[in-house]
Formats: C-alpha cells, structure tokens, sequence
C-alpha cells in the first residue's frame, strides 16, 4: 500500500515537473517572438534578438546565416560587442555557413575553412532555421565559461522550433525591405539616365556644333549657346528637385498629415496640378516607420502622376480608424492600360501598376488596389492594417 502510494506520488511528481519544463519553454518562446516583433524600426529586431540569444547561451558573438530564395544571396546577420551589422553576401557563401549542407545541430564540426578564417572561432554551437522558404542557420561563438553543451545545443533547437513563425515573418519583411531598396536604386539610375544623362550628351553633342560654328556666325552662336544655358539650367532644378526626394525625412504621427499636406502643396506649385488634400488625425501613437512609408508612397503616386497620367487635377485623402489607414490619390488623368478594379495580387500577375508602391504596401502588411478608367483618371487605394 505504502510502495504504491510512493509510485503513484512519484508520478505525480513527474508529471508536475514535465508541465512546470513546458510552461517555463513557453515562456521563454514567448519572450523571444516578442524581441522579433516590427514595434521598433530595422535593424533593431534582429539585433536585440541575436543579442538575447548570446546572453541566454552566454556567448560572445551571434551570426545568422539566411539563403534569399528569390535572389539566391546569403543575407548575414552579425552581432558582436553589442553591436549589429548586417551583409549582403554573394550566393558562393552559402558553402561558407553551411546552407547548402545537411540541416543539423552541432557542437564542433569541420568547418569550411573561409569561416574559420574569417571569424576564428574558439568555441561553436549551430542549428538550422526552417523559417522564410530559405535554408537557414545560426551560429554561436565563443562561451563565456568553457565550452557549449549539450543542453544548450538541445535547449536551442527547441526555442528556433518555437519561433519559426516569428522568423519567418521577420526574414520575409526583410526580403520585401531589400527588394524596395532595391527598386527605389533601378528607379534612381533610370531617372538619372532619361534626365541628367540623356541632357549631358545632347549638351555635348551641340557644343561640337556650336564651337564649328563659331568662326564662320558668332552672332547666331551666341543666340544658339543662350538657348542652351536655358536648357542647362532647368535639368539643374529638375536634379536640385530629384535629390530633394532623395534626402531621409523622419515623419512622426503627429506630423504626418503637415507633411503631406506640404508636399501636395510643394507639387501643385510646380506642376501647376491642382490638388485637393484632406487628411483625419492620426492615432499618435502608430509607428514613425508607417508614417514615414506613408509619406513616401505618396511622393511615388504623385509622381507617377506628374510623369505618366496628364492630369490636371488630384485628390489625396488620408483616412484612419480602429482598423486601417487609408490613403486614396484620385486623378483625372489618362488612366492605365486597364478598365475595371485591380488587387495587388492581379497587378503584380500582369505585370501593371507602380511596382515600388506595392513593394512598400507589402512591407507594411497592407493591401494595394487601383481602379482604372482609361481617358478619365484612376484611383489607387493603399490600406495599411493597424491591429
């Protein structure tokens, strides 16, 4: 009687034991997903969450090695001394950090003799990620008190278990934010080359002329080299107004709507597009990163107006409420090459409607769609979800 109750007291005990073990692992998870949540602005995510994970396994460095699938690169994340740097390695390095190898954990391994060079590890402790549709690994280096564990090695592969959906969260919106700045550079270099470029050579090409001419009509070289000042000198506004667009702004909540409201202003002045802007408050607490990216898509549709739709007039509504944020730019112009309403997804499958504005909506979580009437105008509508 006594031996059974002692049985049955222990297995009560164990019982107890595994579910306190589980409910401390959620926690820790739980912990974890919250450092990779998007409430502070990148990098500073994955820099507080590496370095949670080398003060949890008391390691001197941290490295996550991350395989685009889209562009084959090797993304790297790299947090030593409480400092975060991230790298764009080219597809090779995959060998270098093991993404392109069996995924498994490990202690100590023959390592590719690149990454034993360039980081000179004493001590190493690796487990793969399954998160973001890449191979994926993490590394850490160096424990404070002799060597990595078992444990340890056991210990983190169950927390990246538990965290895959934060990760794979966190390295796609990464991939959307490269992607973006990607984008913003190819749409830089093609201003740069249809605007500044293309003057440069029609200015040069004239001036052989012109230097021919000179000997036989100074008169008419004279009138001939005016006209070309003239010239010169609006590409030099055009270029003063296109690095204007380039300089980083910060927009906070409470500034948002003053912001846009001045750049419609700022437009109409020089387009001589009439613009009729009207905004609700916004909630002051949302995040400076939406606002900023808010502000900036607004810059994109309006010069997308100003280039391609010969409008005369545009209305710019903001709208927030418990839900969403909306922004409309409605304009009379010529429309797309489509009639009928669009989703992000129909235009981004035929290949329509301004990519890095879909690029940027993505990145926020929110949706883009643009009604088209051809020879009357379009509407594109971003929504931005806020919970």
């Amino acid at each position: 009687m006594v031996s059974g109750l002692l049985v049955a007291g222990g297995l009560v005990g164990a019982v107890a034991e595994r579910q306190r073990g589980q409910l401390e692992r959620a926690a820790v998870i739980e912990h974890f997903a919250a450092l990779l949540s998007l409430d502070a602005g990148w990098p500073e995510p994955a820099r507080r969450w590496l370095a949670a994970l080398a003060e949890r396994y008391e390691a001197a460095r941290a490295l996550l090695a991350y395989r685009d699938p889209e562009s084959d690169r090797v993304l790297l994340w790299v947090f030593r001394g409480g400092a975060f740097e991230e790298q764009d390695r080219p597809p090779r390095d995959a060998h270098e950090f093991l993404l392109d190898k069996e995924p498994r954990a490990f202690l100590a391994a023959d390592l590719p003799a690149r990454f034993a060079e360039e980081f000179s590890p004493r001590g190493l402790m690796s487990a793969p990620l399954a998160a973001g549709g890449g191979p994926g690994r993490l590394f850490l280096l160096d424990r404070a008190r002799g060597a990595f564990t078992l444990p340890q090695l056991e210990d983190l592969g169950q927390l990246l278990a538990g965290l895959e959906p934060g990760l794979t969260n966190l390295l796609l919106i990464r991939s959307q934010i490269a992607r973006a700045v990607d984008l913003e550079r190819d749409r830089i270099v093609r201003h740069l080359h249809d605007g500044v470029a293309q003057t440069l050579a029609s200015v040069e090409m004239q001036l052989n002329v012109y230097r021919r001419l000179l000997a036989e009509n100074p008169a008419k070289t004279a009138e001939e080299l005016a006209g070309l000042q003239t010239v010169v000198k609006q590409e030099q506004e055009e270029l003063r107004r296109f690095l204007r667009t380039l300089k980083p702004v910060r927009v906070p909540a409470t500034e948002l709507g003053r912001w846009m409201f001045a750049h419609c202003a700022q437009f109409e002045q020089e387009t001589g597009i009439e613009v009729d802007f009207w905004a609700d408050p916004v909630n002051a607490a949302l995040p400076e990163g939406i606002c900023r990216e808010v502000f900036w898509i607004l810059r994109e549709a309006l010069h997308n107006v100003q280039k391609h739709a010969r409008a005369q007039h545009v209305m710019v509504r903001l709208r927030q409420d418990d839900s969403f944020l909306r922004l409309l730019v409605d304009d009379d112009g010529c429309g797309f090459s489509f009639t009928g309403t669009y989703s992000q997804r129909a235009l981004e499958e035929q290949g329509l409607g301004p990519v890095s504005i879909g690029e940027r909506t993505r990145a926020l979580g929110g949706t883009l769609t643009i009604d088209s009437s051809p020879g009357s105008g379009s509407t594109l509508r971003v929504d931005i979800p806020l919970t």
